[in-house]
């Protein structure tokens, strides 16, 4: 988000807020929501690498690191199932 919206954004909330706090509230844990799950889904990666199998090689710990960890790639094409099935 640019700075406009942002501005936007908040401006919004604090106007909702005088109207219905509980609309405002929810607007809110929605916006942080994101974060907070992903750093939570971190430290559980975090967690299950070092707690539960101490003794796996670090391949296979980074293998279950990239498992719990979102993805920070952008769908670009289609795979070749998808296109052969919208033919």
């Amino acid at each position: 988000m640019n700075m406009f919206w942002k501005i936007f954004f908040w401006i919004s909330i604090i106007c909702l807020a005088f109207v219905n706090p509980l609309i405002s509230f929810g607007l809110l844990i929605l916006y942080y929501l994101p974060g907070i799950v992903r750093s939570l889904g971190k430290e559980f990666a975090q967690g299950a690498n070092d707690s539960v199998k101490p003794d796996l090689t670090s391949e296979q710990k980074e293998d279950i690191t990239a498992q719990y960890s979102t993805p920070e790639h952008s769908m670009d094409k289609f795979s070749d199932d998808t296109l052969e099935n919208m033919r």
